[in-house]
């Protein structure tokens, strides 16, 4: 579903907007909730294998981040932001780096296909900001 077709602008946007606007007003923690779940279910509308991979990297920062606001730690900061450029790195690296080493080397290692997930540099660097 893209965002200037018919199907998002006229059935998900509406609905999403009403059950944030209806939540909120009655509790606005639901209305929080709402919102992850109907971001979460666009996000999967272009690949269900995608979300599986955001929700680790959220709730792993997640974690960072409270561990962070229990005992601020520089390493255990550059360990987050590190994790979160490594995710990166593999998706969108990892072929490049092997061709090249490959090159170099002559060896002939290869990789299974890695599909890029979607919007994965957009959550990552939101995430690490």
């Amino acid at each position: 579903m893209l965002f200037n077709s018919a199907s998002f602008i006229f059935g998900f946007l509406p609905v999403a907007l009403v059950g944030n606007f209806l939540l909120g007003r009655l509790r606005p923690h639901w209305a929080i909730v709402w919102i992850v779940l109907v971001s979460l279910f666009f996000y999967a509308q272009l690949n269900l294998s995608f979300v599986p991979i955001l929700l680790a990297s959220v709730l792993g920062n997640y974690q960072i981040g409270r561990q962070l606001e229990r005992s601020p730690s520089r390493w255990l900061l550059l360990l987050g932001v590190g994790a979160n450029l490594s995710l990166i790195m593999w998706f969108k690296y990892a072929h490049f780096v092997l061709d090249t080493l490959n090159g170099v080397t002559g060896a002939g290692w290869t990789l299974p296909t890695i599909v890029l997930t979607l919007a994965i540099s957009f959550y990552t660097f939101q995430q690490i900001a």
